[in-house]
């Protein structure tokens, strides 16, 4: 990988999606919880049921809009798909096919990785609600650290689809 698509994958995909994703996020925290002083921990709606959504929405928004900016990057000439470790390739060539299935797939695999951490350390409190701004921080901090993550996983996965897709296509090329 050379500097340049260091630079793609970690700074705008990944720091880039954990500042985009935290602004979404802090917004709707904000939003959700106006007017109240505490938000309840275990109730619907509630910090619980947030942080599960909020997990699941942040991988399954990021594939969505994933899928069209690095095609549109590839379409520019911003980027194009390029080799990784045989590690990294065996691992993102595990996600599922089609932008949709794979939008639910990871959105689903999420949860656990990231929502339920965050909920033990919550329940070991012993809190019943946080407080509003206490809550929206908690809500940023866990889309920016999920988008930072997950964002150049996604990428990586879009560019192996590129250029998989590319191999595709100029392998009757090479026949003929």
């Amino acid at each position: 990988m050379n500097t340049e698509e260091r630079r793609y994958l970690l700074i705008q995909s990944g720091f880039g999606a954990a500042v985009v994703n935290a602004i979404l996020n802090g917004g709707i925290g904000w939003l959700i919880t106006r007017g109240l002083a505490e938000f309840p921990l275990w109730k619907v709606p509630g910090v619980a049921f947030d942080l599960l959504a909020t997990a699941f929405g942040v991988s399954f928004g990021t594939v969505l809009a994933m899928a069209l900016q690095v095609r549109f990057d590839v379409s520019r000439g911003k980027i194009r798909p390029f080799a990784v470790s045989s590690g990294v390739a065996s691992f993102v060539a595990r996600f599922p096919s089609g932008v949709l299935r794979r939008s639910v797939v990871l959105g689903t695999a999420s949860v656990p990785v990231f929502a339920f951490p965050a909920l033990a350390g919550l329940a070991l409190t012993g809190l019943s609600g946080l407080e509003r701004t206490t809550f929206v921080i908690v809500k940023t901090a866990l889309a920016a650290v999920e988008g930072g993550i997950v964002t150049p996983l996604i990428v990586l996965g879009v560019l192996s689809d590129l250029s998989r897709a590319d191999s595709a296509a100029k392998a009757p090329e090479a026949t003929s």
